[in-house]
């Protein structure tokens, strides 16, 4: 085999590669970029533990968290990122004085919409490529490089 030959295979796998990976990652852009934002409005929490979950993930901002009782209006008594804190996943951990039981928080995050999960779905179905299948690739053309040469020796016996 000649190194012309070899030199064509390992570029044709290294634009394979770079064209799969230019795809994966506008998957994972686009589908961040077609979400829209959504406020929730006064939805029914329960602290225990001092900490819960939302509904929603992708959480943008907190706005007001009133106790139960209350119409609406953010408690004085409650102070964010002081007492509240939260993750863009949803998660809220309470502290200071603010104890266990349900609260009313509104909160505005990112929605998936059936464009967004749609290309989510296929940027998953990739993402497993790299580790379940390019070895083998690499082995199916180490092997057609050694077998290739291995044949041609015999093809063309030296004197």
């Amino acid at each position: 085999m000649e190194m012309k030959m070899l030199y064509t295979a390992v570029f044709a796998i290294l634009l394979t590669g770079l064209i799969a990976g230019v795809g994966v990652l506008l998957l994972d852009k686009t589908a961040i970029a077609v979400k829209t934002e959504t406020t929730v409005v006064n939805e029914s929490i329960t602290i225990a533990a001092g900490t819960v979950t939302l509904a929603n993930d992708d959480v943008l901002s907190i706005s007001t968290v009133a106790n139960s009782t209350g119409n609406g209006t953010r408690d004085a008594a409650i102070t964010l990122n002081e007492q509240i804190n939260w993750t863009t996943a949803g998660v809220i951990t309470v502290g200071g004085d603010m104890g266990n039981g349900v609260y009313n928080i509104t909160y505005a995050y990112d929605k998936d919409s059936a464009a967004t999960t749609a290309m989510a779905a296929g940027r998953d179905a990739t993402a497993d490529v790299p580790e379940d299948w390019l070895a083998l690739i690499v082995l199916i053309v180490v092997m057609a490089i050694i077998l290739t040469m291995v044949l041609s020796s015999f093809a063309n016996p030296r004197s």
